[in-house]
């Protein structure tokens, strides 16, 4: 493991909790705009990296142009 001088945190510590906590903080007044102006209520879904790598898609899926309306 490697260790940020910085910080003093780990490296994939630092990246998959204090980095996405940031983020998210940082996100929330435009969520919360885009909310209001959309009537909607706004989401933040995070999903880590291993659902990414356990996750399989059927080829026929992946050439679409569009696979998020799947």
């Amino acid at each position: 493991f490697h260790i940020q001088c910085n910080t003093d945190v780990q490296n994939s510590l630092q990246v998959n909790h204090p980095a996405t906590a940031l983020l998210s903080l940082l996100l929330l007044p435009n969520l919360v705009r885009a909310g209001k102006t959309n009537g909607t209520m706004s989401r933040l879904v995070v999903t880590s990296s291993d659902t990414h790598y356990w996750t399989k898609l059927d080829e026929e899926v992946l050439r679409e142009d569009d696979i998020l309306q799947k």
